[in-house]
């Protein structure tokens, strides 16, 4: 290797980064929430200071090389505007946001729902419709048929309309639905165009609801010729009943003849649906070919709601004209799930496979899988997991897969915790968080769109505790093939600002090839740089890589580190591991590492290798050792790489057996095929974080860490007396 070689730092976003203001008056915010990370884009928080606007209900769609996203933007009695802002580039950069509507309060007021769907993307055409209450009811449309580069917008009168505005398009046909109240009766109006959108006719849906029952819109969706309409009816007859209803076009909307009444009576006979949209738009409706799927959650008795609460869903094989008994997914308080969280269930449908996603009230979030378009589902898989650090839980999932293959699922929810899968769901990843400071207190959930070329968009809004609320973006690549030559650099700085700190780092899911048993070697190139965050302990410690341990943010359950005592100036390397008898904690205090300069660490353990069978070494020479006992933790934390203190990192290799001290020596400036026997993970960090060993130990960065140009050492000194000068300093 040259000594030209990359590698990649792992950094703190700098403070002047983050806030345009951060000391600010009191009873005073600042408008803008900070620019996120290298990886996260703050699509809105540009707005003049002073100003505070609160971003939310925002959507993302995705169409070859364009990505496109659409919020809703107010400030309280004061304004509302609707911002469409797209991507060229997959989503690496993007243009100005752009105003699609603005009113001053009062003036028109929007009735634009976060359980709603406003955007809907079909090739080259973007359509978005959304509904004004004051002073004419009205459904605004805005058409591109230029990828988004321009609007044509459309003014729809409805009388005494009542909002609820779904959109959805497909193979050059478009409908958006709109609740109607009229002379004492309502009903649901879809309009729809088989032109893309140039030209629309309005077609009653269901109707004769009597004004006092509540008719709720809760789901739209649209396969060729047909149109499929979910909606809820709410009526009393001795109780409060709810009814959940699909009906189907097979005539481009202009007719609804086909009405599925889904929920299934109580014993007692009442129809008891719960919520279909929990202040967040999932899809509950999944069409594909003559295939559609619709999921619910209602009360199988009246007596004792909360026991008897259950998941079905109905399946149609032709085009929704008839539809299967209900099916039961799921009750609560059954097969060791809790209460569920009806209305945030959602379903897809793409060939074969069919998923179905629904949270519990604990936060933890389940998944159903079907290899048989829906006829039959798997036992249901649960994606989180009680005591995760950072990680425990989500809510708000939704589930994409990729546009054409099935078996490649994506699943996202808010508290940024992203799963995989490639092979149908029978394997996922373990959960990761994709960006740890997005996903905050907002009403309106996250948005997972993927590409043709399998990248997962994810789009969220954040209120921090400064500042408004703002839409953030992530594109998830997988990590690439190397190039070049590289190196990792992170940093961790500490912030007096509300925003009191950064932790780069590179997060890989848990893995069995990251949870070890008996033997473990372990080891990096790194190079200290000044200043960074600490644990917070009196040793100040710093941790490079870390298997983390459950509910903390330090220490690990196996992992290198550094730490300063207070005796010493400079910084100690360190080791850590923790078996089923003990945690063990190996420091050599009169060894030393400078900042600035590379340095070589590895840690060794061999459960059978009797005394002093843990190990450290600093430059291929041994400087530490003591006696550990009992088996390697295994849990399904995640690996954290950087996260405290501050670094440049390079060639971090972890091995499944004990490498013997001339083997580190040798090793050390080498670089690795990653097909080496008992290999388990190994990063070069030459321009990716992708495991070169092939075993999709990935990992995903989070804050402002890059790739440089690397100055380790990569050749062997000469001579004895030097290699003994490198092994002590």
């Amino acid at each position: 290797m040259s000594g030209n070689s990359r590698w990649i730092q792992f950094g703190a976003l700098v403070a002047a980064l983050l806030l345009v203001s951060c000391a600010l008056p009191a009873g005073h915010a600042e408008a803008n929430s900070p620019v996120s990370s290298r990886w996260v884009k703050n699509l809105s928080g540009d707005e003049p200071p002073g100003e505070i606007w609160n971003d939310r209900s925002c959507e993302v769609a995705v169409s070859g090389p364009y990505v496109h996203v659409l919020w809703y933007s107010s400030i309280v009695d004061t304004y509302e505007k609707v911002y469409y802002c797209r991507s060229v580039d997959g989503g690496q950069t993007f243009q100005a946001k752009v105003e699609l509507y603005a009113e001053t309060w009062g003036a028109t007021r929007l009735a634009y729902g976060t359980e709603e769907k406003h955007l809907a993307v079909d090739g080259a055409t973007v359509h978005v419709a959304f509904y004004k209450t004051i002073p004419t009811r009205q459904v605004l449309y805005f058409r591109s048929d230029d990828n988004g580069a321009s609007f044509t917008p459309q003014t729809f009168t409805e009388v005494d309309g009542a909002g609820y505005t779904y959109i959805s398009a497909h193979q050059g046909k478009v409908s958006f639905t709109v609740l109607r109240n009229y002379y004492g009766w309502k009903s649901i109006v879809v309009y729809t165009s088989t032109d893309d959108g140039l030209t629309w006719e309005p077609h009653v849906a269901v109707g004769g609801f009597p004004v006092a029952e509540n008719i709720a819109i809760k789901d739209l969706q649209r396969y060729g010729d047909h149109v499929h309409l979910l909606y809820t009816r709410s009526f009393y007859a001795g109780v409060t009943n709810v009814s959940a209803t699909c009906a189907t076009s097979l005539d481009d909307g202009v007719t609804f003849p086909h009405q599925q009444v889904l929920t299934t009576p109580t014993p007692e006979g009442y129809i008891l649906t719960y919520s279909l949209q929990g202040n967040n738009y999932v899809p509950h409706l999944a069409v594909e070919g003559d295939n559609v799927l619709v999921v619910w959650g209602q009360n199988d008795r009246y007596d004792w709601p909360v026991d008897w609460g259950s998941l079905y869903y109905r399946r149609s094989t032709d085009k929704g004209v008839t539809f299967s008994d209900a099916i039961l997914l799921e009750r609560n308080r059954a097969d060791g799930i809790g209460d569920m969280q009806f209305g945030s269930e959602t379903v897809v449908l793409k060939g074969n496979y069919a998923y179905v996603v629904f949270i519990t009230y604990d936060s933890q979030i389940y998944l159903r899988r079907s290899g048989s378009s829906g006829a039959a589902f798997a036992p249901h898989q649960k994606l989180t997991a009680t005591g995760l650090w950072n990680i425990g839980g989500g809510w708000w999932p939704t589930v994409q897969t990729h546009p054409t293959d099935g078996a490649k699922v994506h699943v996202y929810s808010k508290g940024t915790l992203y799963w995989y899968s490639g092979d149908g769901g029978a394997t996922i990843t373990k959960p990761v968080f994709a960006m740890p400071f997005v996903g905050g207190n907002q009403e309106s959930g996250p948005r997972l769109a993927v590409g043709a070329d399998g990248v997962a968009h994810l789009a969220d809004t954040n209120k921090y505790g400064v500042g408004d609320s703002d839409v953030f973006y992530r594109r998830l690549d997988p990590a690439g093939a190397p190039t070049g030559e590289m190196a990792l650099k992170t940093l961790s700085f500490a912030d007096p600002t509300p925003f009191d700190w950064r932790h780069d780092c590179m997060v890989v899911p848990s893995s069995s090839y990251l949870n070890f048993d008996t033997k473990l070697t372990a080891e990096v190139w790194v190079k200290p740089l000044p200043g960074g965050r600490g644990t917070g302990t009196t040793a100040n410690e710093q941790t490079i890589f870390q298997k983390v341990y459950t509910s903390a943010s330090w220490g690990g359950y196996y992992g290198l580190f550094t730490t300063a005592w207070g005796v010493l100036s400079g910084r100690q390397p360190g080791a850590r591991l923790v078996t089923t008898d003990a945690s063990y904690y190996l420091v050599m205090d009169k060894v030393l590492i400078s900042d600035n300069v590379w340095t070589h660490l590895a840690m060794t353990y061999d459960a059978g290798g009797g005394a002093n069978n843990f190990k450290l070494y600093k430059n291929g020479a041994l400087i530490a050792s003591t006696t550990a006992t009992g088996n390697l933790v295994v849990t399904d934390d995640v690996f954290l790489v950087g996260y405290f203190g501050a670094w440049d990192m390079d060639e971090l290799r972890l091995w499944n057996r004990v490498l013997n001290q001339q083997e580190i020596r040798d090793g050390m400036y080498t670089t690795l095929s990653g097909t080496e026997t008992d290999l388990a993970a190994y990063w070069n960090f030459n321009n990716t974080t992708k495991d070169i060993t092939g075993h999709g130990n990935d990992g995903l960065l989070i804050y402002w860490e890059e790739y440089l140009n690397s100055t380790r050492p990569t050749t062997k000194p000469s001579s004895e007396g030097a290699l003994q000068l490198l092994l002590l300093n």
